[in-house]
């Protein structure tokens, strides 16, 4: 009986010991599966902290950052770029997308990200990477407040505009030409910091806003090639924007008349109002004493092109074809014996319904290039000192060619067709204009003839 007892103490103590050593390795298995678990992995994120753009932090770190609010920015804005990056499907849809999602650099060394000192890691310009898709644009770029420079340049974005902009209160700078439509934020006003602003070639519509004339530092402004904007008029507050130097709001079909507050506007240097649908006259008084370049053509203006252009003593070229002026001020470009407009080397007034042309031009030392064409001017051909291109087609020019056009030096083009009162013979002195390589005179008198 013993023998029995010895032997099932034996059994027992068996099992016992082997279900202690099945237990431990269980425990040490699920602690290396544990440790298995966590161990990070260098694959891209799917998923990233949410912003709300409403919750806007007014916080905004230093070019150096040395505090928790510092660090907490640097730690949202790559977040808000990681989140930019899958809102535009950046693994699909980007052309390029260099550094990326890597946390082994800088966001400074991320393609189209730039930082002021890339010792603090605070992203100052951002250039929207080329798509293949058409995306929308992130409301979130609103949140990286320390931009000053955002460019956007490519045809598949598209919607609208977000009026979340308008937070980046350091923006100096915005470039946007793409696909976008809808109607320009008013909120586009509060970016107060802006001095550059180019947003042609989208398809925005309705009205321009005219919180825009509050952007006091703006020195450039080009809201040009639009579809949509034909029942839209030029905003007379854009007469507050001392600063501007350019002002190009061209090709967009603009209704109205050009309020006379933009010919206050002392420092601007080029104005571009060309193919839209204004009308009504010039205003009489015209301060704008550093313009070099006025561009108002193919519109509807009328009445007479103003005498008041005499003053502009930086004009270079002047642009009014394709409208419905009448006729020209006397003094136009000269006030008796003084030049007033000196530095002007090319004018375009065809395709207007002019009758006579003043004498002033003869006198501009600078004159290059003077088209007339398709006008109803009379009278002789006019006199000049110097021109490279004459242009005074299809209008009722009579008499012959002057013989001092033949001391026109640097004359490459003289087209005078389609003038029936021109008769004569064609001067030999002609010949002397080494550079005449474009003369025409088909469709004049029935008695020219060429010697």
């Amino acid at each position: 009986f013993w023998k029995l007892c010895v032997m099932a103490i034996l059994i027992v103590s068996a099992i016992v010991v082997a279900i202690v050593l099945l237990s431990t390795n269980l425990s040490s298995s699920s602690t290396s599966s544990e440790s298995l678990s966590t161990t990070p992995t260098k694959s891209a994120p799917t998923t990233f902290p949410t912003y709300d753009i409403t919750s806007l932090s007014t916080k905004e770190p230093s070019l150096k950052p040395s505090t928790k609010d510092d660090e907490e920015y640097i730690a949202m804005q790559r977040d808000i770029l990681e989140q930019i990056y899958i809102e535009t499907d950046g693994g699909n849809s980007w052309y390029t997308s260099d550094n990326w999602l890597n946390d082994e650099v800088s966001v400074c060394e991320w393609y189209g990200c730039e930082c002021n000192d890339a010792d603090n890691d605070v992203v100052t310009s951002l250039i929207m990477p080329n798509i293949k898709l058409p995306q929308k644009v992130p409301t979130v770029l609103g949140l990286l407040n320390e931009l000053q420079e955002l460019i956007i340049t490519n045809v598949n974005f598209v919607g609208n505009l977000p009026s979340e902009l308008s937070h980046l209160h350091k923006l100096k700078q915005m470039i946007v030409i793409s696909s976008l439509d809808g109607t320009l934020p008013l909120e586009m006003g509060e970016l107060r910091s802006l001095e550059y602003l180019e947003l042609r070639d989208n398809s925005f519509g309705g009205q321009i806003p005219t919180e825009l004339g509050l952007l006091q530092s703006l020195t450039y402004l080009d809201i040009s090639d639009h579809k949509y904007f034909t029942e839209a008029s030029i905003p007379s507050e854009f007469g507050n924007l001392s600063s501007l130097k350019t002002l190009n709001l061209s090709r967009n079909g603009l209704r109205g008349v050009i309020p006379s507050e933009l010919f206050g506007l002392v420092s601007l240097e080029e104005l571009n109002l060309s193919g839209n649908s204004l009308n009504g006259p010039l205003p009489l008084s015209l301060d704008l004493m550093s313009l070099r370049e006025m561009n108002l053509s193919v519109n509807s203006l009328t009445g007479t092109l103003s005498g008041a252009l005499g003053s502009l003593e930086s004009l270079e070229v002047l642009k009014m074809n394709a409208n419905r002026l009448t006729s020209i001020e006397p003094g136009l470009l000269s006030n008796g014996s003084e030049i007033l407009s000196s530095r002007i080397s090319t004018i375009n007034i065809e395709h207007n319904q002019i009758n006579s042309l003043p004498t002033d031009y003869v006198r501009l030392p600078f004159l290059n290039d003077f088209y007339v064409g398709f006008n109803r001017i009379e009278g002789t051909l006019p006199m000049f000192q110097n021109v490279a291109r004459l242009l005074l087609f299809a209008n009722s020019f009579t008499g012959s060619i002057p013989t001092e056009y033949g001391l026109l030096g640097n004359l490459t083009e003289l087209h005078l067709e389609f003038n029936a009162g021109i008769i004569g013979t064609v001067p030999t002195e002609l010949t002397e204009c080494d550079k005449l390589i474009d003369f025409s005179i088909r469709h004049t008198g029935q008695d020219y003839h060429v010697m």
